[in-house]
């Protein structure tokens, strides 16, 4: 086979930094969603908050990342640095509060798009910008806050297996 016919997206070391967060992005929501298979809205993943509240939760990161990363690319301090996220969650929760666990689980799939999206969209060299903003004692950069979109979806998918193997 001629080399230039051999698809380098095949082989991890020749993804672009961008299509490995892309990648990144849907295994995480991918495994979220099937974690969430079979599985009823009402099920109490924590004492406050059922799957639908969690996931309503989620729902509200998605939108809130893709704010910080634009704010961020203007050099501006994200927003969500400044609130208590306690608050911030429970209003993402309360604003789902009346959709039915379907509905839910379709804002969660527009959401991740959404977020999809703005990475695709983006050159790859402006995922590494620092416009001097840290959060503990972290850099954030659009690469740092997607990171913390994956970490946060795998994170949930095992509150999420823990809760189902207890019922």
């Amino acid at each position: 086979m001629p080399l230039e016919t051999i698809r380098l997206y095949k082989c991890p070391q020749f993804l672009s930094m961008k299509q490995g967060i892309v990648d990144d992005l849907k295994k995480a929501r991918k495994e979220l969603l099937s974690v969430t298979e079979g599985l009823t809205g009402d099920l109490r993943i924590t004492k406050k908050w059922s799957l639908k509240d969690v996931l309503s939760h989620i729902i509200g990161w998605d939108y809130h990342t893709v704010r910080a990363i634009e704010e961020c690319l203007k050099g501006k301090r994200p927003f969500y640095f400044d609130l208590n996220w306690d608050v911030l969650n429970e209003e993402e929760v309360q604003k789902r509060r009346k959709l039915s666990f379907n509905d839910v689980l379709k804002e969660l799939e527009q959401s991740h798009e959404v977020l999809l999206d703005l990475v695709s969209n983006l050159p790859e060299d402006r995922l590494t910008e620092y416009h001097g903003h840290r959060w503990k004692r972290y850099k954030i950069t659009p690469q740092s806050m997607l990171q913390a979109a994956i970490d946060h979806d795998f994170f949930h998918v095992q509150k999420i297996q823990e809760a189902a193997n207890q019922q």
